[in-house]
């Protein structure tokens, strides 16, 4: 009867380690009704004693296959990953069961002194089974585990887990044949659980070929979608700006003759106030004409753009806003990275808000300050492409840093501001599991620079060397302080 309890235990751990592991490698949050999968992982472990019982060999296999319809059904992954994903969870599952040994070997060791040895096994296989749940979701509390098994892990990553779990489920085969009596099926089902390994790790391989395959199709038929209305918009502003040359000319040729007779009524009425508004009124007109002629010639560059039009024409915007209070903005936006964006904001307007807050966070930094300059820039680092704002203008404020990403807040209210778009651009961030790097020593003369990475890591890290900074940091547990000497605040 003890044996019987132990193999429950030992097996229903198994089983909900393994959902355990699964749900954390993909992300995915476990509810309360998910404990009502408990009974079934009994059921199942009932079923499993008696194969244990006479064909032990196949019990990883039975396993596996288990587990996998269950992450099917509760998950709703499709099936390719749910295979996949099944075997590196079963994989880690079994590692952990062998760490777990390990723990315990030293700990059981009196029982085994003390009580008969049938009794002390049957004890030990209980106490390993509780202790394999509790240790499993101790090390999954761990940053770096979090951080390196997730949806977002690089392939090379998963391949090496693949293989990992391949090896330990193959070996868990082997240590279930040594009761095994018949050699001959123990080597054919051997061979037939190791082939099947290796074909489903081939089989991922082909999925994920097909699948990026897809992907390029999917990206060249959006660039020849873009290209079409580039090509559209190309043609109707050829026809705008044939009409506003002709307007431009015609204005070149009145505007100065304007201002001469303008010019003359108030000097030959200077007791008239009206009339001199009317001349600085039109002094003003014809200086922002003029400004806009020449950065329009600017704009025409076509240096760096984004790919978007309505993206380039917002940082024009802002550069014009900027120019007018001697601030110089400029962008930069590579190509690659523009397109990874894309991908991952499908609504192009919330990208757009993203970058509008980031680039209106660093002109209000700069209010009051002579010789401002902002650099916006989207590049790939890693793989991962980001956004990256420089400004020379003021360091964050403490209350700003203590309540970033929890809630609403702002030093500039009596400026019209609300801290809304910081807020909404830490939301982005969590929903897509990017991370925020905020370094407060830059260098080529900037002051700070706020960097989001869409890397799927879910991080928070501020490189600073300001006293209030560490103890922030120190306060926030998922914030991580990066110390730098380069300058003392």
């Amino acid at each position: 009867m003890l044996e019987f309890i132990a193999y429950l235990v030992k097996y229903s751990a198994i089983f909900a380690c393994n959902m355990y592991v699964f749900a954390k490698i993909t992300a995915s949050r476990l509810k309360y009704w998910d404990l009502f999968f408990i009974p079934l992982f009994i059921a199942f472990s009932f079923a499993l004693y008696f194969v244990t019982l006479h064909v032990k060999l196949f019990v990883p296999l039975i396993i596996l296959i288990l587990t996998a319809l269950i992450f099917l059904i509760r998950f709703k992954q499709p099936l390719s990953d749910t295979v996949t994903l099944s075997m590196i969870s079963f994989g880690i599952t079994i590692f952990s069961m062998v760490i777990t040994t390990l723990v315990l070997i030293p700990l059981l060791a009196p029982i085994y002194v003390f009580v008969d040895n049938t009794i002390a096994v049957q004890a030990g296989y209980i106490i390993q089974g509780l202790a394999l749940i509790v240790l499993t979701i101790i090390a999954f509390q761990t940053k770096r585990l979090k951080n390196s098994l997730t949806p977002a892990a690089n392939d090379e990553v998963y391949e090496r887990l693949l293989l990992a779990s391949v090896v330990c489920i193959f070996s868990m085969t082997l240590f279930y044949t040594v009761d095994s009596q018949d050699s001959t099926l123990k080597v054919i089902a051997i061979i037939i659980v190791f082939c099947g390994l290796v074909l489903i790790s081939q089989w991922r391989k082909t999925v994920t070929a097909g699948y990026y395959k897809k992907l390029e199709q999917r990206n060249l038929s959006r660039l020849e979608l873009i290209l079409e209305q580039y090509e559209r918009d190309h043609d109707e502003l050829i026809k705008k700006n044939a009409e506003l040359a002709k307007i431009i000319h015609r204005d070149n040729k009145l505007l100065p003759a304007m201002r001469l007779a303008v010019s003359s009524l108030a000097q030959k009425y200077s007791d008239d106030k009206s009339i001199q508004i009317l001349l600085n009124t039109l002094e003003n007109v014809y200086a922002e004409r003029t400004l806009a002629i020449e950065n329009y010639g600017f704009n025409n560059s076509g240096k760096n753009k984004s790919g978007v039009l309505s993206i380039d024409a917002v940082m024009d915007y802002f550069r014009l806003r900027a120019a007018k209070n001697d601030v110089k903005f400029e962008y930069e936006f590579d190509a690659e990275a523009s397109l990874g964006l894309l991908n991952i904001y499908d609504d192009h307007t919330q990208l757009n808000t993203i970058l509008c807050d980031l680039a209106e966070n660093a002109l209000i930094s700069l209010r009051g300050r002579e010789g401002g300059k902002v650099f916006l820039q989207v590049k790939s680092e890693n793989g991962a492409p980001c956004i990256k704002v420089f400004d020379n203008g003021e360091d964050f404020s403490e209350k700003v840093l203590r309540n970033m990403g929890r809630r609403n807040v702002t030093t500039h209210a009596h400026e019209g501001g609300s801290g809304i778009g910081l807020m909404a651009l830490f939301d982005s961030l969590r929903a897509r599991r990017g991370s925020f790097f905020l370094d407060e020593a830059p260098a080529n003369g900037f002051t700070k620079c706020v960097c989001i990475r869409f890397d799927g890591k879910d991080s928070y890290s501020i490189k600073s060397a300001r006293p209030c900074v560490k103890r922030i940091c120190a306060e926030r547990e998922n914030f991580t302080l990066i110390d730098t000497q380069i300058y003392e605040k």
